[in-house]
C-alpha cells in the first residue's frame, strides 16, 4: 500500500525492496564492526601508541591519554571540566606528574588545550572520511 500523491514521483523503496540501511527490517544480517579496530584506527589517527599520544616540547617527550581512552569515571569528568578548565583537562588527561613537568619545561593548560584541538580535528576528519 503506497501513498500515490499526482505529480511526485513514487517513493525510491518500498518495505517489499528496503535500502540496504532498512534490511534488518527483513531479518537480513547486519554488518558487524570490530571495535578494536576502529579504536586502533583512532590510535593511527591521532598517532597513539599503546593507548598514549606522545608529543614534544621544549626538547622533553611528554603523553596523554586520547578521550576516547578514558574510563567511564574519567569520561564523565572529561565531559565537566573539557573546554572550561584548560589545567583541570591536562591534570585529567596528561596525570597531575606528567602535567607538572610540563608546567616546569614551561608548558601550561591553554598550551595543552591547542594539541588538544588539533588531535580533535584528526578525530574529526577521520569520523567523516567518505569510505567509498
Amino acid at each position: 500500500m503506497g501513498l500515490d500523491i499526482p505529480g511526485l514521483p513514487p517513493p525510491p523503496h518500498s518495505l517489499q525492496n528496503p535500502p540496504k540501511a532498512l534490511a534488518f527490517m527483513k531479518g537480513s544480517s547486519l554488518k558487524k564492526y570490530d571495535l578494536d579496530e576502529l579504536i586502533g584506527q583512532l590510535d593511527e589517527c591521532v598517532d597513539a601508541t599503546d593507548g598514549k599520544v606522545v608529543f614534544m616540547f621544549q626538547g622533553e617527550e611528554f603523553s596523554f591519554t586520547p578521550d576516547y581512552r578514558l574510563s567511564d569515571a574519567d569520561q564523565k569528568k572529561f565531559q565537566e571540566v573539557s573546554g572550561e578548565d584548560f589545567v583541570a583537562t591536562a591534570h585529567l588527561l596528561m596525570g597531575k606528574k606528567e602535567y607538572e613537568r610540563f608546567v616546569k619545561t614551561g608548558g601550561n593548560g591553554l598550551m595543552f588545550h591547542l594539541l588538544m584541538l588539533k588531535t580533535s580535528e584528526k578525530v574529526r576528519k577521520f569520523s567523516f572520511v567518505d569510505p567509498s
